[in-house]
């Protein structure tokens, strides 16, 4: 869909219309959201509406809490930048470069947060706590991440592999829910989870293959490139063998993966066990 039909869609046709085109009286009602005082204390409520009333009605944006502070302040965030706060992060895509880099970026913010709680809690070396361990706080030293994704790059993967990594690492309890659609790389990203806090939803499909290989070109470039696709199926059995809490082998995973492997939420607890648990509440 190009840009102008976009724009004359009926989504984004019902907008309120721009500041600048409100009559004075409805300028007034709304100034106080955008930093202007006013000699009255304003109304809570009206506030409230007149945001609300500007937001887009269009329920694929993701929506936004608005709450108006004592002194007629509004504050609006979205659902997203809540949760963060909490410590729970939303992956719902492709794993790409860009996707990779944003996820990276974030798990290092909440990681220096969650280290930071831990020292002015009064921990000496806050690094050494574990899960298990009496000064672990589930609340605070525990990061989740909502999965949906039918996969991506193996290269993107690798970074994101390495950051949940350096996460456990440090203590941090690294909870993957998965739900939806889930594809190879997504598969390796749930396996990579701290054990015992890896889960799916009820009614999620796994989809699950060995990787394409991208050889092209002169024939020793081919044979460079085959191998690289050959070492690159072998991590991603090994990400899936290693963290399966059933014992399943390399082997058997291999063996699986062969040809386009799909999976239910009871296969991937009870069969490959790369996650733990089912996640209905």
């Amino acid at each position: 869909m190009t840009i102008q039909a976009i724009q004359n869609s009926p989504v984004f046709a019902s907008r309120q219309k721009p500041l600048a085109q409100l009559q004075p009286t409805q300028v007034a009602s709304v100034a106080p959201m955008f930093g202007e005082t006013q000699k009255n204390a304003p109304d809570v409520l009206k506030l409230r509406d007149a945001l609300v009333a500007r937001q887009p009605k269009f329920a694929g944006i993701r929506p936004h809490i608005v709450t108006v502070t004592p002194d007629g302040r509004t504050i609006s965030i979205d659902t997203d930048s809540l949760n963060f706060q909490n410590n729970i992060f939303t992956f719902n895509g492709p794993i790409s470069p860009v996707t990779s880099l944003i996820f990276n970026s974030s798990m290092e913010v909440l990681k220096e947060k969650i280290l930071k709680a831990r020292r002015e809690d009064g921990i000496e070396n806050p690094r050494d706590v574990k899960p298990g361990d009496p000064d672990f706080d589930e609340d605070r030293d525990k990061i989740t991440i909502n999965l949906s994704s039918y996969g991506g790059q193996f290269f993107s993967l690798y970074s994101i592999i390495d950051t949940l990594t350096i996460l456990k690492n440090n203590g941090i309890a690294v909870s993957i829910i998965a739900s939806g659609s889930i594809g190879n790389e997504a598969a390796a990203i749930l396996a990579c989870g701290t054990p015992g806090y890896r889960g799916i939803t009820s009614n999620t499909l796994m989809e699950v293959e060995q990787p394409n290989s991208w050889a092209q070109g002169p024939v020793t470039n081919i044979k460079i490139r085959y191998e690289l696709a050959e070492d690159t199926k072998r991590k991603f059995i090994h990400f899936l063998s290693d963290n399966s809490h059933t014992g399943k082998s390399y082997e058997d995973f291999e063996r699986d993966i062969d040809r386009t492997k799909c999976l239910d939420a009871d296969d991937v607890v009870n069969d490959w066990g790369i996650a733990d648990f089912i996640a209905d509440t």
